[in-house]
């Protein structure tokens, strides 16, 4: 399990609000695309802070939030968008907009084509690297200074969008788990001490599973 920090090990500036893109519906279920917000569910299970149930966000059909109160008095939010995936800026924009988070606070998950598979890289800003959902999310909050954690998904094989919509294989699943496992180590990292020391930690992974 994932123990809350004590507060002496939260840093003053924290991220506020985590975002793990996909699309609505069971039909999307297991897909490579719906991969962030299945790490922000895997997350949700694993760690020990006090998080409120899944509920609709004011707009109902818009997002779906969670929320938690870290050891230091912050209030952290977890978000899944109801939109589908081209359109998620529309749903973060205006839990952004609402809650007035800095860009610099926000932390987008989402599947990521150009990493291989089971790769976690964590970035502080950056363009979209033509995921539909990011280029949506970037466009509606007007800059590139978003941090994102990204789950590799690569390389892709066929017309990218039946990849993106298809599951994984078998033999896939278990790099898939392990990869969520980083990830949400590196998300508690992230959340408990900051970005800059998650990257320095997570980025630097110099061998995945053969398996």
């Amino acid at each position: 399990m994932i123990k809350a920090h004590p507060s002496s090990l939260i840093p003053s500036f924290v991220i506020r609000l985590v975002v793990g893109l996909g699309n609505p519906g069971s039909r999307y279920q297991g897909t490579r695309h719906n991969l962030g917000a299945n790490l922000v569910n895997h997350y949700l299970h694993k760690t020990e802070l006090p998080f409120s149930q899944w509920s609709d966000w004011k707009q109902k059909g818009l997002i779906k939030t969670c929320e938690a109160t870290l050891p230091r008095g912050q209030t952290l939010i977890l978000a899944r968008p109801l939109t589908y995936m081209n359109e998620s800026g529309e749903a973060v924009s205006a839990l952004v907009n609402f809650f007035r988070i800095a860009s610099s606070r926000i932390l987008i998950c989402y599947d990521e084509m150009d990493l291989p598979l089971g790769e976690v890289r964590i970035r502080l800003k950056g363009s979209a690297g033509g995921h539909k959902g990011m280029e949506s999310v970037v466009s509606q909050l007007g800059t590139q200074d978003v941090p994102r954690l990204r789950l590799g998904i690569g390389p892709s094989s066929g017309d990218p969008v039946d990849f993106v919509l298809g599951c994984f294989s078998s033999t896939e699943q278990k790099k898939v788990q392990e990869m969520l496992t980083r990830a949400t180590e590196a998300l508690e990292c992230v959340i408990s001490d900051g970005i800059e020391k998650a990257m320095n930690q997570y980025n630097h992974r110099e061998n995945l599973s053969a398996n």
